[in-house]
Formats: structure tokens, C-alpha cells, sequence
């Protein structure tokens, strides 16, 4: 079983929960519920939490390949 890659699937979640709320309260503060508005704040934390959306289960294919692959501990 891939522990250390459930490690940081775990860790990643968090973190991607973690954007999810600044995006809600971006959204909130600045009164817009759908696409950016040509809010800067909003449209940063949107960005932020699509590229981790994008990249994140990527790293997580590629640990647990690694991982699976037999690769030492320490290098995963």
C-alpha cells in the first residue's frame, strides 16, 4: 500500500479545502458568484486554486507510481 502517497493526498486535501474557503470568501467580499468580475484578489485566489486543481493530482499519479515502483522512501 502507498503510505506516503496517501501522506500527502491527505496533506494536499487540506490544503486544497484550505484554498476552496479563499476562494468563498473572495467570492463574498467581492459580491460576485459567477467568473471573476475583473476583481484582482478574486481573480488571483480563482487562479491559485485551478493550478492546484490541475497540477495536484498529477503529483499525486506520479508519487504513487513512484512509490509503487519500489523508489526509497526518502526519495519519495
Amino acid at each position: 500500500m502507498p503510505r506516503i502517497t496517501a501522506l500527502y493526498a491527505g496533506l494536499l486535501l487540506a490544503l486544497f479545502l484550505l484554498l476552496t474557503f479563499k476562494v468563498f470568501g473572495a467570492r463574498m467580499k467581492s459580491g460576485v458568484l459567477l467568473g471573476t468580475g475583473g476583481d484582482r484578489v478574486l481573480e488571483r485566489a480563482v487562479r491559485v486554486h485551478a493550478n492546484f486543481a490541475e497540477y495536484g493530482p498529477v503529483f499525486l499519479v506520479a508519487l504513487a507510481v513512484a512509490e509503487l515502483c519500489g523508489a526509497a522512501g526518502w526519495a519519495v
